[in-house]
Protein backbone atom coordinates (compact mmCIF):
# COMPACT_ATOMS: atom_id res chain seq x y z
CA UNK A 1 0.00 0.00 0.00
CA UNK A 2 2.67 2.28 0.99
CA UNK A 3 4.56 1.71 -2.76
CA UNK A 4 1.19 2.39 -4.54
CA UNK A 5 1.11 6.11 -3.05
CA UNK A 6 4.67 6.58 -5.48
CA UNK A 7 4.27 3.65 -8.13
CA UNK A 8 2.49 1.83 -10.35
CA UNK A 9 1.22 -2.08 -9.30
CA UNK A 10 3.99 -3.52 -11.22
CA UNK A 11 6.72 -1.01 -9.80
CA UNK A 12 5.44 -1.89 -6.71
CA UNK A 13 5.34 -5.78 -6.67
CA UNK A 14 8.72 -5.23 -7.92
CA UNK A 15 10.11 -3.41 -5.12
CA UNK A 16 8.43 -6.13 -2.82
CA UNK A 17 10.31 -8.88 -4.58
CA UNK A 18 13.77 -6.88 -3.58
CA UNK A 19 12.95 -6.88 -0.07
CA UNK A 20 11.84 -10.43 -0.12
CA UNK A 21 14.94 -11.78 -1.51
CA UNK A 22 17.76 -9.05 0.13
CA UNK A 23 20.76 -11.30 1.30
CA UNK A 24 19.74 -10.34 5.20
CA UNK A 25 15.55 -11.10 4.27
CA UNK A 26 16.08 -14.11 6.46
CA UNK A 27 15.35 -11.92 9.46
CA UNK A 28 12.37 -11.52 8.40
CA UNK A 29 11.32 -14.84 9.76
CA UNK A 30 13.66 -14.85 12.75
CA UNK A 31 13.20 -13.84 15.94
CA UNK A 32 14.04 -10.24 15.49
CA UNK A 33 12.09 -7.00 15.67
CA UNK A 34 12.90 -5.88 12.01
CA UNK A 35 9.46 -7.26 10.68
CA UNK A 36 7.54 -5.47 13.16
CA UNK A 37 9.31 -2.18 12.72
CA UNK A 38 8.77 -2.41 8.74
CA UNK A 39 5.03 -2.97 9.32
CA UNK A 40 4.97 -0.09 12.05
CA UNK A 41 6.90 2.41 10.06
CA UNK A 42 5.48 1.47 6.48
CA UNK A 43 1.95 2.11 8.57
CA UNK A 44 2.86 5.54 9.85
CA UNK A 45 5.05 6.66 6.61
CA UNK A 46 0.90 5.50 4.88
CA UNK A 47 -1.05 7.27 7.21
CA UNK A 48 1.44 10.19 7.10
CA UNK A 49 1.00 10.48 3.12
CA UNK A 50 -2.93 10.36 3.44
CA UNK A 51 -2.82 13.11 6.35
CA UNK A 52 -4.04 10.83 8.65
CA UNK A 53 -2.22 12.21 11.78
CA UNK A 54 -3.93 10.11 14.52
CA UNK A 55 -2.39 7.03 12.97
CA UNK A 56 1.24 8.36 11.74
CA UNK A 57 1.65 9.42 15.06
CA UNK A 58 0.70 6.20 16.97
CA UNK A 59 2.40 3.52 14.40
CA UNK A 60 5.12 6.54 14.56
CA UNK A 61 5.41 5.82 17.82
CA UNK A 62 4.99 2.42 18.44
CA UNK A 63 7.74 1.97 15.97
CA UNK A 64 10.22 4.42 18.10
CA UNK A 65 8.97 1.87 21.37
CA UNK A 66 10.36 -1.12 18.79
CA UNK A 67 13.97 0.09 17.69
CA UNK A 68 16.09 3.14 18.99
CA UNK A 69 17.20 3.57 15.25
CA UNK A 70 13.52 5.00 14.54
CA UNK A 71 15.07 8.39 15.13
CA UNK A 72 16.55 8.51 11.99
CA UNK A 73 13.12 8.21 10.38
CA UNK A 74 12.15 11.56 12.22
CA UNK A 75 14.05 13.15 9.65
CA UNK A 76 11.93 12.25 6.76
CA UNK A 77 8.67 12.48 8.43
CA UNK A 78 9.89 15.96 9.64
CA UNK A 79 10.62 16.82 5.77
CA UNK A 80 7.18 15.19 4.09
CA UNK A 81 5.50 17.52 6.61
CA UNK A 82 6.55 20.66 5.56
CA UNK A 83 6.43 19.32 1.88
CA UNK A 84 2.72 18.75 2.00
CA UNK A 85 2.32 21.79 0.76
CA UNK A 86 4.75 22.11 -1.79
CA UNK A 87 3.98 21.13 -5.62
CA UNK A 88 5.06 17.56 -6.73
CA UNK A 89 7.40 18.89 -9.43
CA UNK A 90 8.95 21.49 -7.48
CA UNK A 91 12.80 20.85 -6.05
CA UNK A 92 14.34 19.50 -3.35
CA UNK A 93 14.93 22.58 -1.25
CA UNK A 94 11.42 24.22 -1.77
CA UNK A 95 9.94 23.24 1.55
CA UNK A 96 12.23 25.63 3.09
CA UNK A 97 11.81 28.70 0.87
CA UNK A 98 10.44 31.96 3.44
CA UNK A 99 7.30 31.47 2.03
CA UNK A 100 6.33 27.37 2.13
CA UNK A 101 8.17 27.01 5.20
CA UNK A 102 6.35 29.38 7.53
CA UNK A 103 2.92 28.02 5.22
CA UNK A 104 3.64 24.82 6.82
CA UNK A 105 4.86 26.35 10.04
CA UNK A 106 1.41 27.44 10.84
CA UNK A 107 -0.72 23.95 10.52
CA UNK A 108 0.81 23.36 14.00
CA UNK A 109 -2.13 25.85 14.99
CA UNK A 110 -4.39 26.27 11.75
CA UNK A 111 -4.81 22.70 11.88
CA UNK A 112 -4.04 21.27 15.38
CA UNK A 113 -4.79 17.37 14.38
CA UNK A 114 -1.17 17.41 13.01
CA UNK A 115 -0.09 17.81 16.46
CA UNK A 116 -0.54 13.95 16.81
CA UNK A 117 3.10 13.41 14.89
CA UNK A 118 4.56 14.73 18.04
CA UNK A 119 3.53 11.05 19.31
CA UNK A 120 6.07 9.55 17.46
CA UNK A 121 9.21 10.97 19.20
CA UNK A 122 7.02 10.25 22.18
CA UNK A 123 7.74 6.43 21.90
CA UNK A 124 11.72 7.09 21.61
CA UNK A 125 11.32 9.21 25.39
CA UNK A 126 9.22 6.57 27.00
CA UNK A 127 12.35 4.02 25.94
CA UNK A 128 14.71 6.37 27.35
CA UNK A 129 12.67 6.74 30.35
CA UNK A 130 12.27 3.00 31.27
CA UNK A 131 16.35 2.98 30.72
CA UNK A 132 16.80 5.90 33.22
CA UNK A 133 14.39 3.75 35.64
CA UNK A 134 16.09 0.18 35.86
CA UNK A 135 19.40 1.51 34.81
CA UNK A 136 19.79 5.16 36.28
CA UNK A 137 21.36 6.20 32.92
CA UNK A 138 18.67 7.07 29.91
CA UNK A 139 21.27 6.46 27.57
CA UNK A 140 22.92 3.44 28.65
CA UNK A 141 22.63 2.23 25.29
CA UNK A 142 25.27 4.34 24.07
CA UNK A 143 27.72 3.14 26.55
CA UNK A 144 26.88 -0.32 26.31
CA UNK A 145 27.74 0.72 22.49
CA UNK A 146 30.61 2.61 22.88
CA UNK A 147 32.07 -0.51 24.83
CA UNK A 148 31.77 -2.43 22.29
CA UNK A 149 35.26 -3.24 20.82
CA UNK A 150 33.18 -2.15 17.16
CA UNK A 151 30.99 -0.03 18.84
CA UNK A 152 32.13 3.66 18.10
CA UNK A 153 30.46 6.77 16.25
CA UNK A 154 32.82 8.46 13.74
CA UNK A 155 32.80 9.93 9.76
CA UNK A 156 31.38 7.62 7.68
CA UNK A 157 35.04 6.74 6.86
CA UNK A 158 36.33 6.31 9.41
CA UNK A 159 33.60 3.81 10.26
CA UNK A 160 33.85 1.77 6.82
CA UNK A 161 37.70 1.51 7.91
CA UNK A 162 37.05 -0.15 10.71
CA UNK A 163 34.73 -2.35 9.01
CA UNK A 164 37.26 -3.01 6.93
CA UNK A 165 39.60 -4.16 9.90
CA UNK A 166 36.66 -6.45 11.01
CA UNK A 167 37.90 -8.86 8.20
CA UNK A 168 36.87 -10.40 4.70
CA UNK A 169 33.95 -12.34 6.53
CA UNK A 170 32.64 -8.98 7.38
CA UNK A 171 33.81 -6.17 4.98
CA UNK A 172 32.70 -8.69 1.88
CA UNK A 173 29.17 -8.75 2.82
CA UNK A 174 28.86 -5.10 4.19
CA UNK A 175 30.84 -3.14 2.07
CA UNK A 176 28.64 -4.18 -1.29
CA UNK A 177 25.18 -3.33 0.59
CA UNK A 178 26.66 0.21 2.17
CA UNK A 179 27.95 0.81 -1.80
CA UNK A 180 24.94 -0.47 -2.63
CA UNK A 181 22.03 1.87 -1.13
CA UNK A 182 25.09 4.73 -2.12
CA UNK A 183 24.25 4.03 -5.77
CA UNK A 184 20.89 4.03 -5.21
CA UNK A 185 21.05 7.33 -3.44
CA UNK A 186 22.94 8.93 -6.15
CA UNK A 187 20.84 6.98 -9.66
CA UNK A 188 17.48 8.24 -7.82
CA UNK A 189 18.07 11.83 -7.30
CA UNK A 190 15.20 13.60 -9.11
CA UNK A 191 13.32 10.07 -9.86
CA UNK A 192 11.87 8.97 -6.59
CA UNK A 193 9.53 11.16 -4.02
CA UNK A 194 11.79 13.65 -2.60
CA UNK A 195 10.98 12.08 1.54
CA UNK A 196 12.18 8.81 -0.17
CA UNK A 197 15.31 10.02 -1.03
CA UNK A 198 15.78 12.42 2.63
CA UNK A 199 14.44 8.74 4.36
CA UNK A 200 17.89 6.97 2.19
CA UNK A 201 20.22 9.80 2.93
CA UNK A 202 19.20 9.44 6.75
CA UNK A 203 19.59 5.90 6.29
CA UNK A 204 23.04 5.52 5.15
CA UNK A 205 24.35 8.36 7.05
CA UNK A 206 23.35 6.58 10.31
CA UNK A 207 24.83 3.55 9.90
CA UNK A 208 28.06 4.21 8.39
CA UNK A 209 28.85 6.95 11.11
CA UNK A 210 28.55 4.05 13.84
CA UNK A 211 30.22 0.93 14.16
CA UNK A 212 28.18 -2.09 13.62
CA UNK A 213 28.15 -5.87 12.93
CA UNK A 214 24.53 -6.53 11.46
CA UNK A 215 24.02 -4.21 8.78
CA UNK A 216 23.34 -7.26 6.58
CA UNK A 217 19.82 -7.59 8.73
CA UNK A 218 19.26 -3.93 9.19
CA UNK A 219 19.68 -2.56 5.73
CA UNK A 220 16.36 -4.60 5.27
CA UNK A 221 14.52 -1.64 7.11
CA UNK A 222 15.47 0.83 4.50
CA UNK A 223 11.54 0.57 3.15
CA UNK A 224 12.58 3.51 0.24
CA UNK A 225 16.20 1.76 -1.01
CA UNK A 226 13.68 -1.12 -2.37
CA UNK A 227 11.67 1.15 -3.47
CA UNK A 228 13.78 3.59 -5.51
CA UNK A 229 15.34 -0.01 -6.75
CA UNK A 230 11.98 -0.69 -8.38
CA UNK A 231 11.63 2.41 -10.11
CA UNK A 232 15.64 2.31 -11.61
CA UNK A 233 15.30 -1.21 -12.61
CA UNK A 234 11.82 -1.99 -13.69
CA UNK A 235 12.41 -1.27 -17.26
CA UNK A 236 15.88 -2.63 -17.32
CA UNK A 237 15.69 -6.08 -17.18
CA UNK A 238 19.20 -7.36 -17.99
CA UNK A 239 20.18 -5.46 -14.69
CA UNK A 240 17.06 -6.63 -12.73
CA UNK A 241 17.50 -10.14 -13.34
CA UNK A 242 21.23 -10.09 -12.54
CA UNK A 243 20.72 -8.46 -9.30
CA UNK A 244 17.71 -10.36 -8.18
CA UNK A 245 19.79 -13.64 -8.88
CA UNK A 246 22.71 -12.17 -7.46
CA UNK A 247 20.27 -10.79 -4.25
CA UNK A 248 18.19 -13.95 -3.96
CA UNK A 249 21.23 -16.47 -4.10
CA UNK A 250 23.16 -14.66 -1.56
CA UNK A 251 19.99 -14.49 0.49
CA UNK A 252 20.01 -18.09 0.42
CA UNK A 253 23.74 -18.80 1.66
CA UNK A 254 23.17 -16.21 4.31
CA UNK A 255 19.96 -18.13 5.08
CA UNK A 256 21.51 -21.55 5.29
CA UNK A 257 24.29 -20.54 7.20
CA UNK A 258 21.86 -18.77 9.82
CA UNK A 259 19.71 -21.86 10.03
CA UNK A 260 22.70 -23.74 10.91
CA UNK A 261 23.67 -21.59 13.54
CA UNK A 262 26.13 -19.67 12.16
CA UNK A 263 26.34 -15.99 13.29
CA UNK A 264 25.75 -13.85 10.06
CA UNK A 265 24.43 -10.72 11.59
Amino acid sequence: LLARQYFSHSTSLLALAFALIHPGAYSLSAIYNEPVFLFLICTCFYSLKKDKYLLAGVFGALASLCRIEAVLVYVPIIYEFFRKRVEPEDGFWAPFYKKNFFSSFSRLWREPRVLWLFLVPFGSVLVLAYFKLISGNAFIFVQVHEANIYGHFGFPWQMLYATYLKGADTYLKEFPLHGLLLLVIIFSWKKVDWSLWVWMVAFWLFYTTNGNHSYLRYQVMCVPMFLALGRLLENQPVLKYLYMIASAGAMCFFSAMFINGYWVA
